[in-house]
């Protein structure tokens, strides 16, 4: 087999992982989060205050009280946004497929080490050790 088929199979996994269920849902979850305004008007205030908090830690003369608010700002929007039920449904159809992707990549990885493809069992969790990890996603 040539590397060009390789790629080509890459390629076609590539499309039936779009194909898939996971892709789906995680489109749909996205594209509702995206099209939120309280969720979008959330994500803004959230990223303009982390803008905020490095200029006041940054300053010449830091104010630490504005730096403790700001802090406390931040913590509230991000607690808001993570609640927010388009979020919620954002991060778990993101995390499931991560989760089937990441699989795919250990299944490539050991494949790619001399492993038995049809033998690669999902790792859910890193274990510490990098030696035997396909890779953090």
């Amino acid at each position: 087999m040539t590397i060009e088929m390789i790629i080509e199979k890459a390629r076609e996994l590539g499309s039936m992982i779009q194909d898939s269920d996971d892709f789906a849902a995680f489109l749909v979850a996205k594209t509702a989060a995206d099209k939120n305004e309280e969720l979008q008007d959330l994500l803004g205030q959230f990223n303009l205050k982390k803008l905020d908090l490095n200029r006041a830690i940054t300053s010449n003369d830091v104010d630490k009280e504005k730096v403790s608010e700001l802090n406390r700002e931040i913590r509230d929007l991000y607690e808001r946004i993570i609640q927010n039920p388009h979020m919620i449904a954002y991060t778990t159809t993101k995390e499931e497929l991560d989760k089937t992707v990441h699989f795919v990549e250990q299944i490539i990885l050991g494949s790619a080490a001399g492993e038995d493809p049809y033998g690669i069992e999902e790792q859910d969790a890193c274990a510490g050790d990098c030696s035997s990890c396909g890779g953090c996603h």
